[in-house]
């Protein structure tokens, strides 16, 4: 039997699938096809009728597919879930049943790694995911070899094979926690690695599709831990450990509890039953054009949950799975996929449609060939960007002629096709308005006068005046230059100085008037809510004999911070402002605020001037104390948007106000104000205490021993607490907003860290070769977490005690060995230790801690995760308030350690020592 490790036919291997006989009809048609009423028709599932039945029925099975065998595992039967596996033979179609020596299970995956199906986790017969890791030998059918040391217990997740690795995402682990982990399984090395991606990270879910395109991993829907569908799309870069959303445009799916997705043909297919109108439907995601588009839509019946796809030459098979009535299907249906042809072939043929109209159907169907049309197309007066109008003929009449008494034939037309603009280009009428602006803002003695008058009668376009101060040409053509880099060398050196500098991927139409809200037409106006209504747009809580807020929509709650009547709460202010990103993007909120500094005109002239100027002086107050309090929380995106405000409206109503902005935003974000962790100016009341260092630590070979144990305590302090002030509070936050870059760059740092230090410890115990010079590391050990301990810092004493109670140590016998000879060493073992398994005893001891201190970060995070898990985002569709409330309590409650400092000298060739060893894969040499 020949096996193939990647095999050319997809297979769907989901569970809490729901797909119907009609929805599989368009799952194997060609990515583009659009099949007329008739043609659907034809396009059947019909039984296999010449293959016999399964020997069980079974749904929420996994697969594996090779060149002439399927072979399909475990599953839900109708009574208890089922422990064998049963092959189908495609030429012969004929089943047999393979006893395995294997816990039963459901919600489980299967991938072909070689010769091996390799089978991960799923619920057992007590309904607890498991924490094992079988590989079944097809080719010789020898049986199965367990991993034991499997480090997640977890059901409903995905796994895909890359090469020499598998990666698995996701799923509900012990006590039904639903997770967003993505784990790495090294097949070589028989290892597993947790990946801690950067970038837009997907949430908690289950049940959601994974597979791999051309070495990426994506991730689409799912549901998540609160039994809400999702329908959001995201890729993982492994070269780069990055997450990003994946570029889509057109109707996007609606979201669906039940999904099913496979990938072919460079196309994602997705089968859903739509919620609101009970209909299957099937949307297809074309990664030529990144767009999505529905060919399928039916009220029929019929569904398949928990079913297995599979296509195999030009044929679709369904196996297994629950049908509409809740009866197992032990039948196989099949279906013949249709011959392909381009979507203009069909519509040059079906439609009548005029050869001329096929540039029109390819701008629009590939925004990429648009896009770069548009990047390399001559000036056009009044052009705007690339469309075309596409006729059909509608059919032939005839007219007479009176003047020369004939009757002619005329074709009847009508216009057919959509314009095909690309969002992104800049007309050319905005590119000579553009030059024109920066023209006239540097028109020093008028030298450019000419120059503009000269451009507005050659090209017809008429310069209109903008109230800006700066001109925008500059930071477009950053942006490009930046885009441009090694490539080109055609702008001047000079030519963006004192810029403030924005993201690379800034899109160029962020920086024109009128663009700064992109959603603005699904949005309702601040001041177009109408007035505060119970459940529907606010909802309060009486405590202490006060109304306060319990919840409410993104405009009463921005009402909230800006009332027209009395002062702005800063209160109110500091929760808004330190927890918006756990629900809306800093740009939302920023175009929010801008909203309420516009006031509508009102009848009585007197009180809208009135109101007017009230709303300016508080609007500018919140964005200061916004740009003073949160700098470090704003994105290059949201700053650029501020920046428009300031230069435009604000700037031509009230001067005064953006003077003041400007130089607030200025000092705080274009001279980089000092960061939150840089503590180089702060003058102590005490003498720091001297460094106790002697001849060796000026040695290029400096080792462990020949530092003191108290100075690389002191060391590790200043190290640990640099990126523990850095912690930005969306880092805490489960489930941060999509629009953050780089969500927990400086916690991942101190969980390297923790990593590093942990190793480093193990190994040079381990690599130790006399039970003498275990006990001195250890001994070592013990005494640089006593002086954390009195130091206060718990983050590194954690993480000393995880490595020194961990199985690798415990295995040496080194701990027993200083139990029976160093009683005083093992005591202070015990009494450390102690803070870190008990947990009340440990926070009981950080109530009472002064600053300066380092908490553990692994109980900070659980304490979020909790006020997570505990409150809802949303009450009745209204932001809850009240949750961000007890975020903002646990931020100020770190927030008193993070302004402290510890009081002591850095000595850098410590430092330096310490940061080599944590990368080093070497184990040092002590002696």
């Amino acid at each position: 039997m020949t096996l193939q490790q990647n095999s050319p036919a997809p297979v769907l291997n989901r569970t809490f699938n729901y797909a119907s006989l009609q929805t599989l009809q368009a799952l194997g048609s060609r990515s583009n096809k659009r099949f007329t009423r008739a043609e659907e028709e034809q396009q059947l599932l019909e039984e296999l009728k010449e293959a016999k039945a399964p020997p069980d029925g079974r749904y929420s099975l996994s697969c594996i597919f090779l060149e002439k065998l399927a072979f399909f595992f475990f599953g839900k039967g109708r009574k208890s879930l089922l422990s064998s596996c049963v092959s189908f033979h495609f030429a012969s179609k004929t089943w047999k049943e393979i006893p395995l020596s294997i816990k039963p299970r459901w919600q489980h995956t299967t991938v072909l790694y070689k010769n091996f199906a390799v089978i991960l986790g799923g619920l057992g017969e007590d309904g607890k995911p498991l924490n094992d890791l079988y590989f079944y030998d097809i080719a010789s059918a020898s049986g199965c070899i367990e991993k034991k040391s499997i480090p997640l217990a977890v059901a409903g997740h995905s796994a895909v094979v890359l090469e020499d690795e598998m990666f698995v995402f996701g799923g509900k682990g012990l006590g039904s926690r639903t997770n967003n982990l993505l784990w790495k399984y090294d097949f070589g090395h028989d290892a597993w690695t947790q990946i801690t991606g950067d970038g837009l990270v997907p949430s908690p879910r289950y049940s959601h599709c994974m597979f791999q395109r051309e070495g990426l991993l994506y991730v689409y829907g799912g549901v998540d831990g609160y039994g809400r569908p999702l329908n959001d799309f995201h890729k993982f870069i492994p070269s780069q450990t990055t997450w990003d959303t994946v570029e889509q445009t057109g109707p996007t799916p609606p979201i669906a509890e039940y999904i099913n997705g496979v990938y072919m043909n460079n196309s994602f297919f997705l089968t859903l039953k739509n919620r609101r109108t009970n209909n299957i439907e099937i949307y297809e995601l074309s990664f030529d054009t990144r767009r999505w588009s529905r060919f399928y839509n039916s009220s029929e019946s019929g569904s398949y949950q928990g079913s297995i796809i599979v296509t195999k030459d030009r044929l679709l098979y369904i196996f297994f799975g629950l049908t509409s009535s809740d009866e197992l299907n032990t039948s196989i249906l099949k279906m013949s996929l249709p011959t392909t042809k381009t979507e203009v072939e069909e519509n040059v043929e079906e439609e009548g449609l005029n050869r001329s109209a096929w540039l029109g159907f390819a701008m629009r169907n590939h925004p990429s060939l648009l896009e770069l049309r548009e990047r390399t197309r001559i000036y056009q007066p009044g052009g705007r960007s690339f469309s075309q109008k596409v006729w059909r003929t509608k059919g032939l009449k005839e007219e007479n002629d009176i003047d020369k008494g004939k009757t002619r034939e005329i074709v009847e037309l009508y216009h057919l096709s959509e314009r095909t603009d690309s969002k992104s280009a800049l007309s050319c009428n905005t590119v000579l308005q553009l030059i024109m602006e920066y023209l006239s803002v540097h028109n020093k003695n008028q030298i450019y006068k000419k120059t503009v008058e000269s451009i507005q009668e050659e090209s017809n376009v008429l310069y209109v005046r903008e109230p800006y101060t700066q001109s925008r040409l500059l930071s477009i053509l950053r942006i490009a230059m930046k885009r441009l880099k090694g490539k080109s060398n055609i702008f001047a050196s000079d030519l963006f100085d004192d810029l403030p500098h924005y993201e690379e991927s800034l899109p160029i139409y962020d920086h024109l008037s009128g663009r700064t809200d992109l959603d603005k037409d699904h949005d309702v106006n601040i001041w177009e809510e109408g007035p505060e209504v119970h459940r529907k747009n606010m909802m309060r809580l009486k405590v202490d004999g006060q109304m306060i807020i319990r919840a409410g929509t993104l405009n009463k709650l921005v009402e909230a911070l800006l009332p027209e009547q009395g002062n702005w709460d800063v209160s109110f202010a500091k929760v808004l402002f330190s927890t918006h990103l756990s629900f809306v993007s800093s740009e939302k909120l920023l175009s929010k605020i801008v909203q309420r500094y516009n006031v509508p005109v009102l009848p009585d002239e007197k009180a809208y001037l009135a109101l007017k100027e009230t709303m300016a002086k508080k609007v500018c107050d919140v964005i200061k104390f916004w740009i003073e309090k949160y700098h470090e929380d704003l994105s290059e995106r949201c700053v650029a948007s501020i920046l428009s405000f300031i230069d435009g409206k604000l700037n031509n109503e009230w001067a005064q106000h953006a003077k003041i902005l400007k130089a607030t935003l200025t000092k705080y974000v274009f001279n980089k104000a000092k960061a939150s962790n840089d503590f180089s100016n702060v003058i102590f009341a005490v003498t720091p205490p001297e460094p106790i260092v002697n001849q060796k630590i000026f040695s290029r070979h400096l080792k462990l021993f020949d530092v003191n144990e108290e100075e690389i305590a002191r060391q590790l302090c200043l190290i640990e607490f640099k990126a523990f002030a850095s912690i930005r509070p969306h880092e805490l936050f489960p489930r941060a907003h999509d629009s953050i870059r780089n969500k927990s760059q400086n916690i991942n740092e101190i969980n390297d860290r923790r990593r590093d230090l942990k190793n480093w410890i193990i190994s040079n115990i381990e690599n130790a070769e006399k039970m003498k010079l275990k006990v001195k590391i250890v001994e070592y050990v013990i005494k640089i977490s006593e002086h954390l301990r009195n130091n206060n810092n718990f983050e590194t004493l954690f993480n000393m005690m995880s490595a020194l109670t961990s199985m690798s140590v415990h295995k040496t016998g080194v701990l027993m060995e200083i139990q029976f000879k160093m009683k005083e060493v093992y005591d202070k073992f015990l009494e450390l230790r102690n803070i870190v398994n008990d947990e009340k005893y440990y926070r009981d001891l950080l109530d009472k801690t002064k600053p300066p201190a380092i908490p553990s970060l692994e109980y900070a995070l659980l304490d979020f995760e909790f006020i997570d898990n505990s409150y809802p985002d949303n009450i009745n569709n209204l932001i809850n308030f009240q949750k961000r409330i007890a975020q903002n309590k646990l931020l100020v409650g770190l927030q008193k350690y993070k302004q402290t400092p510890y009081n002591f000298q850095p000595v850098h060739q410590i430092i330096s020592y310490i940061q080599k060893r944590l990368k080093s894969n070497e184990p040092e040499k002590l002696v």
